[in-house]
């Protein structure tokens, strides 16, 4: 086996309706993986049975294991935890890979193998039967770690990490104790803590399918930032901004001093406390998004 493949490790449950397409769009890329590792948590429709079925056929090793039972995040860690060396690339249950996302990936990591790096990219937004919405928008400012602590720009259907980036998330997914809300925002905040890289590939290489039962979906126009405004106003957004920073709290010695000291502060803020945006000069990607967290953070809110 190629050690440079890519594996691919997917989450699922209760996926039935649509994972067929999505191992069917696994199967045909051009550069195809070196293995599927598959966790299941606790599918009660046909999920197995489809599965199986397609490891029959399949041009790769299928290995599927039992998930923890204790959702998407910590499912997605126990994987990462029990992948093979090499780089890995995250899928998920119900999207469809366009052809040549793991070779773009793989092509686009290619410099970085002295260190650890993330790839992520655009996605075409798609309703349920993978009809076009719209593609999600290029980023306006560099990935950084002083954007990765209060924004996600590398959503986890799109993430590859190359081998030294799967080897830092491997360690770092065992010393976690309570997992952090969100796993793709946690290895943005993981790679670009550490000083890795984060490649950002301005195509689109995926179908994200919207169906109503997406864990987190897309959301698009203004029921959308009507949403993220209540999410900031009730204090939900900086409850998960301090959960992801006592995640990474467990792997502190592993992230630069700087970081370090950020994620500390973050973690260590009581509840009804502003929390430091200003003195680190954290930032979102678009002016209207960093207006709206300043004025939360003033009223207390954040």
């Amino acid at each position: 086996m190629n050690d440079s493949r890519i594996t691919v490790l997917m989450t699922t449950r209760n996926g039935a309706k649509f994972i067929g397409a999505q191992l069917a769009s696994i199967a045909a890329q051009i550069s195809p993986p070196a293995m599927l590792m598959v966790s299941d948590d606790g599918s009660t429709d046909a999920t197995h049975e489809i599965i199986g079925r397609f490891r029959k056929r399949a041009r790769f090793p299928l290995h599927l294991t039992e998930g923890p039972g204790k959702g998407a995040a910590q499912n997605f860690l126990h994987l990462l935890g029990q992948a093979p060396d090499g780089p890995v690339a995250l899928a998920d249950q119900d999207d469809v890979w366009w052809p040549a996302k793991l070779a773009r990936a793989g092509g686009m990591l290619a410099p970085y193998s002295d260190r650890p790096a993330l790839y992520t990219a655009r996605r075409v937004v798609t309703d349920a039967q993978l009809r076009p919405l719209y593609c999600s928008p290029p980023l306006r400012r560099r990935p950084d770690f002083a954007n990765a602590i209060v924004q996600n720009i590398a959503p986890g259907n799109t993430i590859v990490l190359n081998r030294a980036a799967a080897r830092l998330a491997r360690a770092a997914s065992a010393e976690v104790g309570a997992s952090p809300p969100f796993h793709d925002w946690w290895l943005y905040q993981l790679i670009s803590g550490v000083g890795g890289a984060v490649v950002t590939d301005r195509a689109p290489v995926i179908y994200y399918r919207q169906h109503g039962g997406n864990l987190f979906g897309a959301g698009h126009g203004l029921p959308e930032r009507l949403r993220r405004l209540k999410i900031l106003a009730d204090g939900t957004y900086g409850g998960w901004i301090r959960d992801q920073a006592r995640a990474l709290c467990a792997s502190s010695h592993r992230l630069t001093p700087d970081a370090a000291g950020i994620v500390q502060s973050i973690a260590d803020a009581p509840p009804g406390r502003a929390l430091p945006f200003g003195r680190f000069n954290l930032y979102r990607q678009h002016p209207a998004e960093q207006f709206a967290m300043r004025c939360a953070a003033r009223l207390g809110r954040l």
